[in-house]
C-alpha cells in the first residue's frame, strides 16, 4: 500500500473512532442544539453553481467542548477564491455576520465555516449554532477531510 492510502485510512479509522467516543456526549447538547443546528442550516444558502455531494449532521470535540453541527460538501462549477465564498456566505447570511479567520464567519454564537479546497474543486461548510468560539477547530476538521479525498 501507498504511504498516502495508509494515511488516509488510519486518519478515517481514528476520525471513526474519535466519533464513536464522541457519540456518548452527542445527546449533551440534546434537541434543542439539533433545532437551532436545523434552523440556522435552513437559512445558511448553497454556493451558486455548486453540486451538492454530503449534507450530515456531525458530531464531536473541539478542545474540552462536544460540538454537534451540519456538515455540507460541493463540487464547485467553477474556480473561485477563499475570499470571494466568505463574501458571498457574509452578504447571504446578513449584516450581523462578522468574519473570524480566512474560513469562518460568526454572529453571537453561532458559526458558518465555509472552506475552499481548490485543488480539488470542493466546498466544505460547517454550520454549528454554538460553535462561535471554536472556528479554528471546524476549519481544521473539514479542511483535513477535504485534503484525504473524502467524500469520493
Amino acid at each position: 500500500m501507498s504511504r498516502r492510502l495508509i494515511a488516509a485510512f488510519l486518519a478515517v479509522v481514528l476520525s471513526a473512532a474519535g466519533a464513536a467516543a464522541a457519540a456518548a456526549t452527542h445527546s449533551e447538547g440534546g434537541p434543542p442544539y439539533q433545532a437551532e443546528n436545523a434552523r440556522l442550516a435552513r437559512a445558511t444558502p448553497s454556493y451558486p453553481r455548486a453540486r451538492l455531494l454530503v449534507d450530515e449532521p456531525i458530531w464531536g470535540e473541539a478542545g474540552s467542548s462536544a460540538f454537534e453541527a451540519v456538515q455540507r460538501i460541493y463540487r464547485l462549477g467553477r474556480p473561485t477564491t477563499q475570499k470571494r465564498i466568505l463574501a458571498f456566505y457574509k452578504r447571504r447570511l446578513g449584516r450581523s455576520w462578522r468574519p473570524k479567520g480566512k474560513a469562518c464567519l460568526v454572529a453571537g454564537r453561532r458559526a458558518v465555516v465555509a472552506f475552499l479546497y481548490v485543488r480539488r474543486r470542493r466546498l466544505g461548510v460547517v454550520i454549528d449554532s454554538r460553535g462561535a468560539t471554536y472556528c479554528g477547530e471546524h476549519v481544521a476538521n473539514i479542511a483535513q477531510l477535504l485534503q484525504l479525498g473524502y467524500p469520493d
